[in-house]
């Protein structure tokens, strides 16, 4: 375990005449003007008590190291640039005397083991709401809250004037995400922009081959397209490298997440699962066949379910596209791994060998094109408010205020390289160009213009109304959507020849077979009166934005599943 120095030790540690300059100049309280006082007061005149400094509140604000860090000695000494962060850090600390902030060993990224940790009461402060729900995903954090698993930080984001210093449109984005019933579980990171629903690809291999670049509107028939084209078999190269879950991953490309759940009337569960349209076989029989008779997507399921490993391949010239997000892509030159680092030992501008593009469209959808903000900090129900109130007020000071733009330019100080300073760079607040005093550089300096224009390009486009934003918190377990992505994993690692929607008949019949032994805890009218809302939005909104797959896919779906359900 290690700590970091707190406001109170080091006033201790003053008061002791120990190792003052060591941490720093402390700035001296002003000496008090002396007080004049009457000679002869009214005998009835009430006594003035002296007056005394407001009591220093203990607080300790614990972290397991993400969002916010404790650099040891250690840290500085294997990267300088961890003085800089601790220097930030310090000066928060500095203007909240009684907070102490301490690292422990607790794994809040682990879906299977934070949730009984936070059950009894040995989690830490900031935690990842999805996980600490069961899994990766925003409906887990929901569940999470609604399950009294995390904390409430609605006060906090009112106190900590977070609305003012947010676009409007962003923060917007953000709150319709992040919110229950009106009260938020979590608190932004300044950051934004489409994170894991990006690709990165080698730009140079494709200007070597001739093939077309992937971009907004881009088709999954582009995207195989191009895959093929970067395949190498004689250099063991290629053009993709994917987990396995990215067969079912290429259908909510589609809509899937969408089309499949299907309200129903007067159930104690109000929704199933229609997996039976023809349509996603053939998009489960399109994508086997890129990894079973194209062979353009290496697939192991040996190299574990995250974008780490492919990742590595992408960085060792093994596949060509890989999925990440903002922070896999602007990692600083610093880090040996990241591409900055491997653009460098190539001898190429970061501009010139890589490139980001948005997920492929499927049937004329563009899912996740726009900021689809929620998260990403919750925080731990155990923590007393007083420390959830400290541990926001430090995500905001290195996210938002101070913190940030002492960190940034004392990272350009120490190293001149615009790369090391902007792993990011759309960000809540609107900062644009030579965002940071003292910071002579800007994003488009670090990664080139087209880079900034692509995920900017993303940011901008729109997004789907959000479904948590309509009923109230489902306080009751879900059914198990295991029955189904079985199946889908069975396809997307049995190389022999499947029957395709005999598979997902038999999902389908194992979900509904669950289903009476689950009820809702939303009243049958509340859940009426939020799917009306919910599904007009989104009737409206995929018929403005996106009129193909409107006319093929959800009109269908809304007319003929939806409107009969909710009427």
């Amino acid at each position: 375990m290690k700590k970091q120095i707190s406001r109170r030790d080091f006033l201790k540690i003053a008061a002791a005449g120990m190792g003052v300059a060591a941490l720093g100049a402390c700035t001296p309280k002003p000496t008090p003007e002396p007080t004049t006082v009457a000679t002869e007061p009214p005998t009835d005149a009430p006594t003035e008590a002296p007056p005394t400094e407001a009591p220093i509140v203990e607080v300790e604000v614990t972290t397991s190291g993400w969002p916010i860090d404790v650099k040891s000695a250690d840290d500085i000494a294997a990267d300088p640039n961890n003085s800089v962060y601790a220097e930030a850090v310090q000066a928060w600390l500095d203007q909240n005397p009684g907070v102490t902030l301490t690292k422990v060993a607790v794994n809040i990224w682990d879906p299977g083991g934070v949730p009984a940790l936070v059950a009894g009461g040995t989690d830490c402060t900031f935690l990842f709401g999805p996980c600490v729900g069961g899994g990766w995903g925003k409906q887990e954090a929901i569940n999470a809250f609604v399950q009294g698993m995390l904390a409430d930080v609605s006060p906090f984001i009112g106190s900590h004037g977070l609305e003012a210093k947010c676009k409007p449109n962003i923060f917007q984005a953000w709150s319709n995400g992040s919110q229950v019933d009106g009260k938020y579980f979590c608190y932004p990171l300044n950051e934004y922009g489409p994170s894991a629903d990006t690709f990165m690809y080698r730009k140079d291999w494709i200007v070597e081959k001739g093939l077309n670049m992937p971009d907004i509107g881009w088709s999954f028939n582009d995207y195989r397209a191009l895959l093929a084209g970067l395949t190498d078999p004689a250099n063991n190269i290629y053009g993709a490298g994917h987990p396995t879950w990215f067969l079912p991953f290429t259908a909510g490309w589609h809509g899937w997440d969408i089309l499949t759940k299907v309200p129903v009337r007067d159930q104690p569960w109000h929704f199933t699962r229609d997996v039976s349209d023809p349509r996603w076989v053939q998009i489960f029989k399109a994508y086997r066949e890129m990894l079973y008779v194209d062979k353009t997507v290496l697939s192991d399921v040996a190299l574990g379910g995250g974008d780490g490993e492919y990742q590595n391949l992408f960085k060792n010239g093994q596949v060509g596209v890989a999925r990440g997000n903002i922070w896999s892509f602007f990692a600083s030159p610093t880090d040996a791994t990241g591409l900055a680092a491997f653009a460098d030992r190539e001898g190429k501008a970061y501009g010139d060998m890589f490139g980001v593009a948005i997920l492929p469209s499927g049937d004329g959808y563009q899912k996740s094109g726009g900021v689809d903000m929620w998260g990403p900090v919750s925080y731990s129900p155990n923590a007393a408010p007083e420390a959830v109130d400290k541990a926001c007020g430090l995500v905001d000071w290195m996210f938002f205020d101070a913190g940030l733009s002492m960190t940034k330019k004392g990272i350009w100080d120490a190293t001149k390289d615009p790369r090391a300073v902007f792993s990011a760079f759309l960000y809540m607040d609107g900062r644009q160009g030579e965002i940071y005093e003292g910071v002579p550089a800007t994003p488009a300096d670090a990664w080139g213009q087209d880079i900034v224009n692509q995920f900017t390009s993303f940011g901008d486009m729109p997004t789907e109304p959000q479904e948590n934003k309509y009923y109230p918190g489902e306080a009751n377990p879900a059914p198990a959507d295991s029955a189904i992505s079985d199946q889908l994993n069975l396809m997307a690692t049995d190389p022999s020849d499947l029957d395709l929607q005999a598979m997902l008949d038999q999902g389908q019949a194992d979900y509904v077979a669950q289903l009476p032994g689950f009820a809702s805890s939303i009243s049958e009218a509340d859940f009426r009166a939020g799917a009306q809302a919910y599904y007009g939005d989104l009737n409206d909104f995929f018929k403005n934005n996106y009129p193909t797959f409107y006319e093929r896919r959800f009109k269908p779906f809304y007319e003929g599943k939806v409107l009969p359900a909710i009427s």
